[in-house]
């Protein structure tokens, strides 16, 4: 944004839609310290805190514009109170709405009205840190106009917002990181086994009619295994070899029933597979 108001040489302007419910927040303004605090949690004052939070925004980052020397401002404003389905959740609120709010509340074109005006009217031009409300400069309340609150908000949100960056880098950082192996947590399946030959092996694979199970079971009969699927749903099972052997036409997969919460069914398919003269390689 900061690009575009330098190179079209038109004045930026950022827009935050905030609410009068800002004046019903909580008596302390911002409740940094119970921010996730659900015992501590009011509907209506976690409304006023988020909308005040909009104002004390809008506010300081109008100043930190200013100091950069951008052709950016940012103002908030009070749409006004308008006939939505904001209040549907409840019932008294929404019944007002639907009878007396419709002749003493504003319609949508007249609650779009302060939005766009702060938006695109010339009379806004170089105003920033302002609050609007009926397409006029309006007065928030007292911690609506209160900076330090409004820098102590800033500063709490860039906190929360480095913590957030450093742990996605950590993350990051852990994904691509490789060991001595020479992969790391991002490694497919494919790209540990590229170019190991697995002709000759057999394995077992239990749970392979989905997810991880069902991945196993396609590489390794990629690379040559003799893949015998041990599972209870034999119906998926048999989606699941299908789908193996349209893609892998060679492939090596057979699928046989095995519960692993029953001991007979246990003991069954070890007689089965015993009885096939496959060799056992790999157990999974």
């Amino acid at each position: 944004m900061k690009k575009t108001a330098q190179k079209s040489s038109r004045e930026g302007r950022i827009v935050n839609v905030s609410s009068e419910a800002h004046r019903f927040a909580y008596s302390e303004g911002i409740r940094f310290d119970k921010i996730n605090d659900e015992s501590a949690y009011n509907s209506f004052g976690a409304y006023g805190q988020s909308k005040l939070a909009n104002i004390l925004h809008a506010k300081e980052l109008a100043k930190h514009l200013k100091e950069d020397g951008v052709n950016i401002t940012a103002n908030s404003l009070h749409p006004g109170s308008i006939v939505t389905n904001l209040f549907r959740y409840n019932g008294i609120l929404r019944g007002f709405c639907n009878t007396v709010g419709k002749l003493v509340l504003k319609n949508i074109p007249q609650g779009a009205a302060t939005t766009c005006y702060v938006a695109l009217h010339p009379q806004v031009q170089g105003v920033s840190g302002e609050y609007f409300s009926d397409s006029n400069i309006y007065k928030p309340n007292s911690q609506g106009q209160n900076m330090e609150l409004a820098k102590k908000l800033w500063d709490f949100s860039m906190n929360l917002f480095e913590a957030q960056i450093e742990g996605e880098r950590e993350r990051m950082w852990r994904l691509s990181s490789k060991g001595a192996s020479g992969f790391s947590s991002s490694s497919t399946a494919e790209e540990v086994t590229q170019g190991i030959d697995g002709s000759g092996l057999t394995a077992i694979v239990t749970g392979a009619s989905s997810g991880i199970g069902t991945e196993t079971a396609r590489v390794l009969a990629s690379r040559g295994v003799h893949v015998v699927m041990a599972v209870r749903n034999m119906a998926a099972c048999r989606e699941v070899k299908k789908a193996i052997v349209k893609e892998i036409p060679n492939a090596k997969v057979q699928a046989m029933e095995l519960d692993l919460s029953s001991l007979a069914s246990v003991r069954k398919f070890a007689s089965e597979f015993k009885s096939s003269g496959l060799p056992l390689n790999i157990l999974m």
